[in-house]
């Protein structure tokens, strides 16, 4: 259920001798009755329905001094209306009920989801789910989404996303695991409920981006059944799904889904699309103050990703282009693919003692696997104390591939061979596999394989919840969780192209030995489904208690929220690697991280239509499994000085509601601190003029993001209205973190003194940058026409600024200047230094959206119609960007940036041109 407006009402008409009432008269936008509205009081069992005349009236229990209204139908949009009461009946007079197609806010969700590299497509997923009937939420989600636009400028790591009382929680990424419960939006979207930004809570404490919970009762959604087809070209092709709610008596309900998305392609060439989602429910009413739930959610998926790339290779092959497929024995087949197989189950208990009291057991057991896949092309085999065989790059943008690289001496460019690379690119560009095939054909061991990186996890979660009315004014929350987790981490070779095996050996180790991934099985050769490369596990518990208390009062509220929490780590290495063999295999030591966490916020009713709130909150978040350890897959290795990031966050909000005017103003500040992040590239210019293959690891990372949001609507006449969203951000690093790099033992990091697999950098000065995290400025301005006849029509332009390209911390550094002596390069100009360090600006950006529903009523049953398309005008523009990371100092990238074609140039993720989705229902 989404919340939509906030609108308090103190009309007061006085009825002697009668209990209190909430009464009004339901219109549509044609000013006729509505009849068979639901109208319930949220939390209790309370409901009416409006009559012929669109009238209802609500009586109140006892005592009742504030709550939510509930006013719910099919062919209308749902509503949530805080009142307040003083005595005697409510009079909400006339209140509009507007008409909505079902599936108008799945289409968007699936429309906007661009599937470019995991990182980038999941993060998002939690902007998406916290809209609301917000105008400035609502923007943000499904129109600024397509721009990367991420809310106050926060990753997905800052927002808490619950099902059924109990976190999601990837503790590899630290971010909702969205993928997860993937194409089960009939279900999903009926039942969530999001609590934006800093705001008290029903089941959990929540992040600075606010808590979504979805909650998966039989009871809680609409009975009947319900089947839908959909069309696209953005993530997936066709979907089909089916579902069904029974409520079959006092004491059972049950309810089943099931949705196919599947896809030869995309937008952009190669991403396939495969996924088959289930979710099964099964409710028990043991009495009416004790039920049982327990639910089962499936939703395996498989797709293909797409790659970044430089203006040179997409000026020659366009937006659609996608180097990562060619076509194997007549198909096209991708080698960077995304895998999710893990099946959830929950079971759940809610006590009700009386209306008072509640009591909430939630458990969550989980068990299966994801993984990445990816080429390895440079497989070799151990013979008489050496190691034999390599190959190339198989990637038909490799940097020695493209015109750029014949032209890089200006003196001398090789114009023939410029002109071969930009014909093959042209004619073809695509991944060759039968020359795969063919590289392994000299030897019974593999050159090149497709292998997989995998985590295997198997996870335990518990949640304890108990709510309590303690008096009409105060309201009490205790929350209690566990989680047990194991993550069991290895590369497996998935396809051998033709070959019996492949070694586990690293053909770039700088001797025999350590280039051993397993000195206990040197001589064993791999086979597909075998552990290779790496094999370590890591074990997760995590316990945390919160309360919260909500004080309510005639005019203001005020609520105050506190939070425990430790995070425990604990590594253990399955193989005894060549390059660190004391530090490889085994337990290692236990990392833990304890965080204080503490929010409140207090509300003035100035009176029915005006609300002032402002809300405060200290949060700790511990680091990710990927941010706390250094080279994992090889050795133990705690990041050092490392410690768990903090938030504190300040919003002010003002809110207007009126029957034609709704606005909404919050104006925010969130400081971040002491945050980590790691990253893995090739860097040249290490040290003066080494290459290295490193992890790069920042520590201690402050950020500050101060903005504003604007929501606003107009209802122009009863069929027109106007809506408009701006965001104006400034989002900043404030500090000059430590930068190491690691890297496995070879001959060139014993040449830059990294004997041990750690370089300390220094700090890298990066205070005053502008963080990459989409677009600072976002404005929004739409028109929608409903008509009578239950058709809609919506037209909305964005206009996005100020988005930056992620930059290359390691050139902020000392590095960037000096020689392998330590001191700074001869012809080193600090101008010159200052020009090339200077962060990239992507263009501005306009786009246009159209989207367009209806619905039928036939009979007892309802056909609905949902279409959009996004980016009218086709317009090209980018979404985000990065710095190559292979010119690392002074030299090197000065000569690469003099030429008339770089070779390392940034590479851009650029956004889709015209897509489109439409979808069809039956509801019956």
């Amino acid at each position: 259920m989404y919340r939509i407006i906030l609108f308090f009402l103190y009309s007061v008409v006085q009825y002697a001798q009668q209990p209190d009432a909430i009464i009004g008269v339901l219109l549509d936008a044609n000013n006729q009755a509505v009849q068979g509205v639901s109208v319930s009081l949220e939390g209790t069992s309370l409901q009416q329905f409006s009559d012929t005349l669109g009238h209802f009236e609500l009586t109140l229990p006892p005592n009742t001094t504030s709550g939510t209204l509930v006013l719910t139908h099919p062919d209308f949009q749902s509503q949530s209306v805080p009142f307040s009461m003083v005595s005697g009946t409510l009079d909400l007079g006339i209140w509009q009920m507007r008409y909505t197609a079902e599936n108008h806010y799945e289409g968007f969700l699936d429309s906007a989801l661009l599937v470019q590299d995991q990182d980038q497509s999941e993060e998002r997923f939690g902007p998406l789910l916290t809209a609301q009937r917000d105008p400035f939420l609502n923007a943000a989600a499904f129109s600024f989404s397509a721009a990367f636009f991420r809310f106050r400028g926060l990753g997905a790591e800052h927002q808490e996303v619950l099902i059924n009382g109990l976190s999601t929680l990837d503790f590899e990424t630290g971010r909702p695991a969205w993928s997860r419960w993937g194409g089960l939006n009939d279900f999903t979207n009926a039942s969530r409920q999001t609590f934006y930004g800093i705001q008290s809570q029903s089941t959990a404490f929540g992040t600075a981006l606010g808590t979504t919970e979805i909650r998966l009762w039989p009871s809680e959604l609409r009975e009947g059944s319900k089947l839908s087809v959909a069309f696209s070209n953005t993530s997936y092709q066709n979907r089909l799904m089916a579902s069904h709610v029974g409520h079959q008596s006092d004491w059972f309900n049950y309810a089943l889904l099931v949705s196919r998305r599947i896809g030869s392609e995309g937008y952009r060439e190669g991403t396939s699309y495969e996924s088959l989602s289930f979710a099964g429910m099964v409710e028990f009413f043991w009495n009416p103050f004790s039920r049982t739930n327990l639910v089962l959610l499936y939703s395996p998926t498989l797709r293909g990703q797409s790659a970044p790339l430089t203006e040179e290779v997409f000026n020659l092959k366009g937006k659609k282009y996608n180097p990562y497929w060619g076509f194997n024995r007549g198909q096209k087949r991708n080698a960077r693919q995304v895998r999710t197989e893990i099946p959830q189950v929950y079971l759940s208990h809610r006590w009700e003692a009386n209306s008072s009291s509640l009591w909430a057991l939630n458990l969550r057991f989980q068990k299966g696997r994801s993984g990445r896949s990816r080429l390895s092309y440079n497989g070799v085999a151990p013979q008489e104390g050496y190691f034999i065989g390599g190959g190339y790059n198989p990637s038909p943008v490799y940097y020695q591939k493209l015109p750029s690289y014949f032209l890089r001496n200006d003196d001398r460019p090789d114009f023939e061979g410029a002109y071969w690379a930009r014909k093959q690119l042209l004619e073809d560009g695509q991944l060759d596999w039968d020359a795969l095939y063919e590289g392994n054909r000299q030897n019974d061991w593999a050159v090149n394989a497709l292998y997989e990186d995998r985590i295997a996890q198997d996870e335990l979660a518990m949640s304890l919840v108990h709510q309590a009315q303690w008096s009409n004014d105060l309201a009490f929350q205790l929350r209690i969780a566990s989680t047990t987790a194991t993550n069991n981490y290895f590369a497996t070779p998935t396809a051998l192209f033709g070959a019996d095996f492949i070694w586990n050996v690293d053909a770039y180790a700088s001797n025999f030995e350590s280039g051993f991934y397993d000195l206990e099985n040197t001589q064993t050769p791999i086979q597909k489904g075998a552990p290779f490369q790496y094999h370590y596990s890591m074990g997760v518990m995590q316990n945390s208690g919160s309360l919260q208390w909500v004080y309510d009062r005639k005019f203001w509220t005020f609520f105050a929220a506190g939070k425990l929490q430790q995070t425990t780590y604990q590594r253990t290495g399955h193989f005894k690697n060549g390059a660190y063999p004391e530090t490889s295999l085994g337990t290692g030591t236990k990392i833990s991280f304890t965080t204080l966490n503490f929010k409140s916020g207090l509300q003035y009713r100035i009176s029915g239509r005006h609300n002032l709130r402002v809300d405060g909150a200290y949060i700790g978040l511990p680091p990710a499994i990927r941010n706390a350890y250094i080279q994992p897959r090889l050795r133990e290795k705690i990041i050092p000085q490392l410690r768990a990031e903090t938030n504190s966050s300040l919003q002010i909000s003002y809110q207007l509601t009126s029957p034609k005017v709704h606005i909404d103003l919050r104006g925010y500040g969130i400081r971040i601190d002491r945050a980590t992040q790691s990253r893995y590239y090739f860097a040249d210019g290490i040290g003066g003029d080494q290459a290295l293959f490193v992890q790069e690891v920042l520590g201690g990372i402050s950020k500050l993001h101060l903005g504003l949001e604007l929501g606003a609507s107009y209802q122009l006449s009863d069929q027109i209205e106007i809506q408009g969203a701006a965001n104006y951000g400034s989002y900043s690093y404030t500090n000059t973190p430590q930068l190491w790099l690691a890297s496995a033992p070879t001959n060139n990091t014993v040449l830059v003194q990294n004997k041990q697999g750690l370089l300390d950098m220094g700090v890298t000065y990066i205070e005053g940058y502008q963080v990459p995290s989409g677009p600072q400025q976002a404005y929004h301005l739409g028109f929608n026409y409903s008509n009578p006849n239950y058709w809609r029509l919506g037209l909305s332009g964005n206009f996005f600024l100020g988005s930056m390209i992620n930059f290359n911390p390691l050139t902020r550094t000392q590095n960037f200047y000096r020689d392998f002596d330590g001191q700074p390069f001869v012809d080193y100009d600090p101008k010159a230094a200052q020009t090339l360090l200077v962060q990239e600006r992507l263009p501005n950006s306009f786009l246009l959206n159209l989207n367009f529903n209806k619905s039928w009523k036939i009979g007892q049953h309802y056909f609905g119609l949902f279409m959009s398309v996004q980016n009218i005008l086709d317009r090209v523009y980018k979404t985000g960007g990065f710095e190559q990371s292979r010119n690392a100092n002074f030299r090197s990238l000065r000569e690469d940036q003099n030429r008339l074609h770089p070779i390392f140039a940034p590479k851009y993720w650029w956004g889709n041109g015209t897509t489109y989705f439409t979808s069809m229902y039956y509801r019956f």
